[in-house]
C-alpha cells in the first residue's frame, strides 16, 4: 500500500485465503497493488480516516496485459508534489486501476488488460485539486500518452475550513441558538 500524500509504503503477504491485514497505518488515501505468485496483478484505492481507522479493500486480480497509459500530472499548470492519486476506468469493461505519481509528476499504468475508451482522473489530497480526461487506447499500438491537468478549487466553503468546529461556529451559517455537542458524547466511542 502506498500513501500518496506521504509516500509511505506498507507491505503484507496474504494468507492461504488471499486475506491480508496491516495494522498501525497512517490516515489518508492509499493505492494497494498486488502481484500473485502466478503473476496476476491488481490494484485498488481506498482511505483510512480518524473516524474510520480501518478499511476493507477488495482487489481483483487478472492476467497482465500489454496495454499502457502514461503521462504527467499538472496542478494549476505546475508539476505537483507526490500527493496525487491517478485513476483509470474502462467503463464498458468495468475495470479500474489506480496509482500515484512520481515526484516529477509522471504516472504510468503498465500491463493493462484493457483497450478502448477510458476515463483518466486525478485527485491531489492536500488541496482537493481535481481533473478528468476521456481518451482511447487503440488496439494497434496498445498505448496512450495523456497529460492530466488538475485544477485547485477556487472557492472553499467557509464551513470546510472549520469542519470539526474547533473554532466554534466560525464559518457556519445558523439560526436560533446552537449548542455544539462532541460526537463521542452523542454517539459514544
Amino acid at each position: 500500500m502506498l500513501f500518496a500524500q506521504t509516500g509511505n509504503v506498507y507491505t503484507a503477504i496474504t494468507d492461504e485465503n488471499g486475506l491480508f491485514q496491516i495494522d498501525s497505518i497512517e490516515e489518508g488515501g492509499f493505492v494497494a497493488n498486488v502481484t500473485t505468485s502466478e503473476g496476476d496483478i491488481g490494484s485498488a484505492h481506498a482511505s483510512v480516516v480518524q473516524k474510520r481507522p480501518s478499511n476493507s479493500v477488495t482487489i481483483y486480480v487478472e492476467q497482465p496485459g500489454n496495454a499502457s497509459i502514461s503521462g504527467r500530472v499538472y496542478v494549476d499548470g505546475q508539476t505537483p508534489g507526490e500527493d496525487v492519486m491517478v485513476f483509470v476506468e474502462f467503463p464498458e469493461l468495468s475495470k479500474e486501476y489506480a496509482t500515484s505519481i512520481q515526484p516529477d509528476g509522471f504516472y504510468r499504468f503498465d500491463n493493462l488488460s484493457a483497450t478502448g475508451t477510458f476515463i483518466l482522473s486525478g485527485l491531489q489530497a492536500s488541496n482537493g485539486a481535481l481533473g478528468i480526461e476521456a481518451h482511447y487506447i487503440p488496439d494497434s499500438t496498445l498505448e496512450a500518452e495523456v497529460d492530466l491537468y488538475l485544477d485547485s478549487p477556487t472557492k472553499v466553503n467557509p464551513e470546510f475550513l472549520n469542519p470539526n468546529f474547533e473554532n466554534g461556529l466560525d464559518g457556519w451559517t445558523h439560526s436560533e441558538n446552537v449548542k455544539l455537542v462532541p460526537t463521542e458524547d452523542y454517539f459514544g466511542d
